[in-house]
């Protein structure tokens, strides 16, 4: 694939991170609503936490966040980089708000806008990010789908968020996942990523301990 210069694309989940320190989503979310949701009533914490990042604002978002992400990557992550370093991997869709394979990318002397590009989806607008990420250069593109801790204006986590993607976001994964995938650390549980994921692509790789989740079965097969 390199060869006929194709090279994979990655897409990192919540999994991809745990090496690195960073928690699960639902601890997270649990101790978020513990420590900033007293106001919020109910029994179900995922509800509870939902309303309280409905009504929150980004300010107040990237506070809840910060301590939870401000990771450093581990060795995987450097893996990772020479792979892209030497053209088998070019774009990695991330859905993870960390740092990670930005930090990464600079540990290894990578530069930023010559070496590679990060994309944060709320950074810019979605025709923005379409133009972008069919660049031609940097060959390498970090596309981070639902927002960052890095100054994005959009994180994408609430229910309603979370159902499914604006129409040019839709079309632009459906095409990128239409390349030969290799899916890390993902559960493919976002319903806006089940529905724009590509049915009628290349080869789908899944690295998961506890195997390939239900939902993207469909695709493994055909």
């Amino acid at each position: 694939k390199k060869k006929a210069g194709k090279p994979f694309t990655i897409l990192l989940g919540a999994g991809a991170s745990i090496s690195s320190g960073v928690i699960p989503t639902d601890k997270m979310t649990h101790e978020i609503v513990d420590q900033y949701g007293q106001d919020v009533e109910g029994r179900d914490y995922h509800d509870r936490f939902d309303r309280l990042w409905t009504k929150s604002s980004e300010e107040y978002r990237d506070i809840f966040l910060k301590p939870y992400l401000d990771r450093q990557p581990s060795p995987g992550y450097q893996h990772l980089v020479e792979l892209m370093r030497q053209g088998f991997v070019g774009n990695v869709i991330t859905f993870n708000f960390d740092n990670l394979v930005e930090a990464a990318l600079i540990n290894a002397g990578l530069r930023e806008s010559f070496d590679y590009k990060v994309i944060v989806r709320g950074d810019y607008k979605d025709d923005r990010v379409v133009s972008m990420m069919d660049a031609a250069e940097p060959g390498i593109k970090i596309l981070k789908l639902h927002g960052s801790l890095r100054g994005g204006n959009t994180f994408l986590f609430s229910e309603e968020e979370m159902s499914e993607y604006p129409e040019q976001i839709q079309d632009l994964v459906t095409r990128l996942t239409g390349a030969d995938i290799i899916l890390c650390g993902y559960g493919f549980a976002d319903m806006c990523v089940v529905r724009a994921f590509s049915l009628s692509g290349e080869s789908v790789y899944c690295v998961n301990p506890s195997g390939a989740p239900a939902l993207l079965k469909g695709a493994l097969i055909k």
